[in-house]
């Protein structure tokens, strides 16, 4: 193919403010370093190779003049009479320095399809569909969907009819956090989108979760063909005010939404009093759960079209949903904590901060029993509590009980939730970053009236990425 960009790039170019002109070129030179990699020797016979790729990551990471001048003027030295270094190395591997230091993204395009060989046509392709992304978005959200999609997907016609929401707020009123249901008959595959986080549980079985990823005004889609064969629709989503809680690395928004893109259902909404949030842990986390009651614990509320007070358009995801596979808690030991406090009934429902409750503020002894998920990970929990006390579960990367909040950064990465007694598979909302799991409970007869075992019981689930999936370290996948 001719390296040439093409009457419709340079089209869509034109129509490019000067911010989204240099988002563009930055995406193109991202993805010169993308087909250039392929071509990298290993390592231990890098001979120089690489050092072009580093001056146009810099120029991506920093887009100044003065860095783009560095890129361009290694590349010409590099070339000068031929240049001694061409009998080292190709001079195809000078081609991000020089994609860096074009003058504007469309001579920036030239260098990536002579980088991309017999794939030029998909690289063509590839920024078309680019530079219609960054046309329509013209904020971050259209530049991280360029950089991980050869496919920009048109946004979704959702009428803002199909974006539901509570009908009246005077039932959040009081609330820092709320767990509601959104419950519909199944029988028909689902694409789902919220501005907030949810569950998708199929006939009392969660299956799966989306709305994490929302930026300003654009909310990802998720697809669920699974939901065709099932007969109850269950969505368990996460509302938290952004006016009473302040969560680093995610987005609150004012406007909370749910929505069934080409909805052929109805839905009703209820919310969930099985759960109560205590305090945050620190500022990267939500509220720690509380779990008090079976699930079927729900109030109905009416819905109604969301009062959205900014526009939002919903878009097709680019990525896969999450995977989750069973893990087998290994029990790894046992120990009791003395008491703290003056005699009394353990009450973590009724406790304020969970994790300081069971570390500094016990007012009976404890028994902690310790268990090993087998490595780092996202994990999402199902707890049966037993029959005589409630339990609490601390989730942690350390394996002695007492290390996990040794110092403040520690106590600063892990969670706390509780649960009463009485309960199966009640299961705290979203996933825990965590290898180890600590189970408390108060020290003593654990034999329930049968004479049956009446200890805590955990089940645990690790995300996983498909192989197909997985493009790291690489940006781009085309």
């Amino acid at each position: 193919m001719d390296t040439e960009p093409s009457s419709t790039l340079e089209a869509l170019f034109s129509k490019m403010t000067p911010e989204q002109q240099l988002c563009f070129k930055q995406a193109v030179v991202q993805q010169t370093i993308y087909y250039v990699t392929q071509h990298l020797p290993s390592e231990d016979k890098d001979d120089g190779e690489r050092r072009f790729i580093a001056y146009a990551q810099d120029w991506i990471d920093e887009p100044t003049q003065e860095n783009a001048d560095r890129a361009n003027g290694a590349a010409v030295l590099d070339s000068i009479d031929g240049g001694v270094r061409h009998f080292d190395y190709s001079p195809y591997f000078l081609t991000p320095a020089e994609a860096a230091g074009a003058n504007d993204a469309i001579h920036a395009t030239r260098y990536a399809l002579e980088a991309a060989g017999s794939r030029a046509e998909i690289a063509h392709q590839w920024q078309i569909a680019a530079a219609e992304a960054i046309c329509k978005g013209g904020h971050y959200l259209s530049w991280i969907m360029a950089k991980n999609s050869i496919i920009y997907m048109e946004p979704f016609n959702v009428t803002p009819e199909t974006m539901l929401w509570l009908a009246s707020s005077d039932v959040l009123a009081d609330r820092a956090e709320q767990i509601l249901w959104f419950e519909s008959i199944g029988g028909r595959a689902l694409t789902l989108a919220s501005n907030f986080p949810y569950e998708l549980w199929l006939d009392g079985r969660f299956v799966g979760d989306g709305g994490h990823r929302c930026a300003p005004g654009e909310a990802l889609s998720d697809r669920w063909e699974m939901a065709a064969q099932a007969t109850t629709i269950q969505v368990r989503l996460h509302w938290v005010d952004l006016n009473q809680t302040r969560v680093l690395y995610r987005c609150l928004f004012p406007d909370p939404f749910f929505a069934e893109v080409a909805s052929v259902g109805t839905w009703m909404a209820y919310l969930d009093h099985s759960v109560q949030f205590a305090s945050q842990c620190s500022a990267q986390l939500p509220r720690q759960n509380i779990l008090l009651a079976d699930s079927a614990d729900r109030q109905p509320v009416s819905l109604q079209p969301a009062k959205l007070s900014s526009h939002w358009q919903v878009v097709r995801s680019p990525l896969q949903a999450a995977r989750y596979v069973e893990v087998i808690p290994q029990p790894m030991h046992t120990q009791i904590l003395p008491a703290q406090l003056a005699a009394d009934t353990f009450q973590p429902q009724n406790a304020k901060d969970l994790a300081l409750y069971v570390r500094e503020q016990r007012p009976c002894p404890l028994q902690c029993d310790t268990y090993d998920l087998g490595q780092i990970a996202l994990h999402r929990f199902e707890v049966d509590s037993g029959i005589i006390w409630p339990a609490c579960f601390i989730t942690a990367k350390w394996q002695i009980f007492l290390d996990v909040a040794s110092t403040r950064f520690r106590a600063k990465v892990g969670l706390a939730d509780a649960i009463a007694p009485h309960l199966k598979a009640a299961a705290p909302f979203g996933t825990r970053g965590c290898r180890y799991v600590h189970v408390l409970y108060p020290a003593s007869d654990h034999a329930a009236s049968d004479g049956k075992p009446g200890l805590p019981t955990v089940r645990a689930w690790a995300t996983g990425i498909s192989v197909a999936m997985a493009i790291a370290p690489i940006r781009f996948s085309f």
